[in-house]
């Protein structure tokens, strides 16, 4: 059918259909020594990633995204690795950092509207992760306008949430093909979420700081001026 014509399933149902396929599109079979080691190191490597990230100071805001960003993207091997964030309304969302691992470059500024069921589905989702975002009606209004020009089949997206509302996303878009996000993967996701909302916490402070001292200076100019 003509992509984004489904409706949004209830998250139960998407829950079910995920497991539904990650158990389809496993082998049955038992797990290798190798396998093993490789699950291993995976795990610890993110674990990794993630400490120093949350250990890292959030003082220079762009550099600290562009560093997480570049991370994340050579972590799990995807072409693009964004982080975006809302406005007031939660209707219209703006590139705070963006990285392409294959040119290794950074930019920012990109702003996509009218996406409904994708917030819709952030909201009620500890991610996404969509096999084929084509097709998947959590991200298939992105068809026409973003996903099909850019050739992105498939998405990891993380909500950045603070004080119990959704306030960004941390997307990685992989290119060419349809693909399967390993469990890892969006553990990995979910994690790098819980750092950048603490990051985004400590960049509303700073700013509201700011704002409050400048208008403490603007007030006592003033009444020295009187």
């Amino acid at each position: 059918g003509e992509p984004g014509a489904e409706s949004t399933e209830p998250p139960g149902q998407q829950l079910a259909h995920t497991i539904q396929r990650a158990l389809h599109l496993s082998p049955s079979r038992s797990q290798s020594t190798e396998d093993r080691r490789h699950v291993l190191a995976e795990l610890v490597r993110n674990q990794q990633i993630v400490l120093d990230l949350a250990r890292r100071s959030t003082g220079d805001f762009d550099a600290f995204l562009r560093d997480l960003t570049a991370q994340a993207a050579a972590a799990i091997q995807v072409a693009r690795t964004s982080v975006w964030d809302f406005d007031a309304t939660g209707a219209r969302l703006r590139c705070a950092a963006m990285y392409r691992l294959d040119t290794d470059h950074h930019e920012s500024g990109s702003v996509i509207e009218g996406h409904p069921r994708y917030r819709a589905a952030l909201d009620s989702a500890l991610q996404i992760a969509a096999t084929d975002a084509w097709i998947d009606p959590r991200t298939s209004e992105f068809f026409a306008d973003y996903l099909k020009p850019l050739d992105i089949r498939a998405m990891l997206d993380a909500p950045i949430r603070a004080n119990g509302r959704v306030i960004g996303v941390l997307c990685f878009e992989h290119t060419g093909t349809t693909r399967v996000w390993t469990l890892l993967e969006q553990c990995l996701a979910a994690s790098l979420a819980s750092v950048l909302a603490r990051a985004f916490a400590e960049r509303d402070r700073r700013h509201y700081e700011a704002l409050t001292n400048r208008n403490d200076k603007l007030a006592a100019l003033g009444r020295l001026t009187a």
